[in-house]
This record gives structure tokens, sequence and C-alpha cells, in this order.
């Protein structure tokens, strides 16, 4: 189970690998954390994406460990993948929502893509509309942009690529078809 340490350094996470090796990590270095999917394969409760070491799995579950860490980060909040799952950021370091496609919204087998926000340098596809996404990351005063109608809407990925990095998408698998 996910828990603070209660040592002098409470900003740190005790959490156990999937391998089953105990780890430590500063709550303010976790970027987003969810549940396993069919993608990470059979090991492991959790993932959590993190600035030091980036993504690994853990069997402490996701709801532990994205509690431990809104102990300490005041603005890790959830909203809701396209598959009815949550999934847990910083909104004061999120930016969104970012412009989805018509072909990226199209329902499939995986869940309903409504909006998107940027954590980090990754897209995380959401169920949640532009709407929801703009107040989770004004709430939190992250990066809020106002949604905008499509008919006006302006891809923000390509604006947010300005430093020549490729904008990559969370969990690209689970959601999306080749090509989209």
């Amino acid at each position: 189970m996910a828990e603070l340490s209660k040592d002098r350094e409470s900003h740190v996470l005790n959490l156990t690998r999937d391998d089953n090796q105990p780890i430590q990590m500063n709550a303010g270095d976790v970027v987003r954390v969810r549940q396993t999917a069919y993608i990470d394969g059979p090991n492991g409760k959790s993932r959590v994406d993190d600035a030091i070491t980036g993504s690994n799995l853990y069997n402490d579950l996701a709801t532990s460990v994205a509690a431990a860490v809104a102990k300490e980060v005041n603005s890790f909040i959830s909203l809701t993948q396209p598959g009815g799952d949550p999934v847990w950021f910083d909104g004061a370091k999120a930016t969104g929502p970012t412009f989805v496609s018509k072909a990226q919204q199209t329902p499939d087998w995986s869940g309903k893509i409504n909006s998107a926000l940027v954590i980090g340098k990754n897209v995380q596809f959401v169920r949640n509309t532009p709407k929801e996404v703009y107040d989770a990351i004004n709430g939190q005063h992250g990066h809020a942009i106002p949604p905008r109608r499509d008919e006006f809407a302006v891809d923000v990925l390509k604006d947010l690529e300005t430093d020549g990095t490729k904008i990559g998408v969370w969990d690209e698998g689970l959601y999306l078809k080749p090509g989209v």
C-alpha cells in the first residue's frame, strides 16, 4: 500500500515495484498515475509516471498512490480516461483542453474521447468535456485554455511543439486506432 514516509522527509512515497522491490519516490516528481491496463502486461496494479525514472508499474493500488501524492501535492487531481477509469495528474502543471479532431472523438470499443490535455510532453485523452478539463486545470492554476467551438479550434498541440520536441500520447495503444 502506498504511503508517505513517517520520517523527516514526509514528501517521500514508499512504493513496491511490480518485481516486489521497495522504492522511495518524491511525491512532487509524480507526473501521472493510473491503474494498469492490458497494454501494461500481467504485472502491477498501478502505472506511475514520474519525472525521474519515467514509467514504472507498481503493486500498490492506483487510488492509494494518488491519495498519497495528493497529501503532498494539493493540485494532484483526476479526470476520467476514455475507458472510464480515473487518471491522476498535477493540474498546476497541465495544459488544456487541447484540440481533439473529429476522427479522435469517434467512439470505439475502448471508450469515448471527448477532450484532451497535456501532461509533461504527452497528450492525455479524457472522456470529460473540454469545459470540464478547462475548469479542472483552471481550478489548480494550470495553463487553462478556454474551450473553442470546433470550427474555430486551433490545433494546440502544434502550438506546444515550439521547442521542436514532438508531443507524444499517453496510452496511445488503448484509445487510438493506428493512423488516427
